[in-house]
């Protein structure tokens, strides 16, 4: 009985290292744009040098695998000044935005493609291009994540419902992403040979 004890320990022990592990993998280089940003400097039509977000504002990005959305909020009251979102493309660098819905200020881009190339460099998202309506833009956006990876508490083995010998233990993994990872391992006593 101890024996079984050490084996499921250790292997608990491995599964939900290797689990942890692999959320604190970087990003391949084929997904590497998906998560959250947040935009810290812009170049807009003729301007000739990048500035600095105004700090009064905040805005951020969120790319998921079909869809984007970013939103702009004065960081004061808290309200949402414009935002934009839809299916996006994206094929080695070359990013295209369809706006799909869209905030104050920004309806003229309703249903047209916005052209773009994107480079990630570390934790941050370059992405330059042209609007629909001509306008130059080059924008420097900052990954937004949490500090580390977290177990959530009530990872405990507990006895199966059942009635059996056999014990199962959970947790939750999140990674900085706001994604979450759903872990159960389950073992049951080999029965008896006969």
């Amino acid at each position: 009985m101890k024996n079984t004890a050490l084996m499921f320990s250790t292997f608990v022990i491995l599964t939900l290292t290797a689990a942890v592990v692999a959320q604190q993998q970087p990003a391949k280089s084929e997904d590497g744009h998906l998560g959250t940003w947040q935009l810290v400097s812009t170049k807009y039509g003729e301007a000739k040098e990048m500035s600095d977000y105004p700090k009064e504002h905040r805005r951020l990005k969120m790319i998921t695998a079909t869809h984007f959305i970013w939103l702009d909020y004065d960081t004061t009251t808290k309200k949402i000044s414009s935002s934009a979102g839809g299916p996006f493309s994206l094929r080695e660098g070359a990013y295209t935005e369809t706006i799909e819905f869209a905030g104050e200020g920004m309806e003229t881009y309703l249903g047209k493609k916005q052209a773009f190339t994107i480079r990630i460099d570390g934790d941050r998202l370059f992405q330059s291009g042209q609007l629909s309506d001509g306008l130059k833009i080059e924008e420097v956006w900052q990954r937004v994540s949490s500090s580390s990876t977290t177990l959530l508490p009530g990872s405990k083995p507990v006895a199966a419902s059942d009635g059996s010998n056999a014990f199962y233990l959970g947790a939750t993994i999140t990674n900085g992403t706001n994604i979450s990872t759903n872990v159960t391992v389950g073992i049951r006593p080999r029965e008896p040979s006969k």
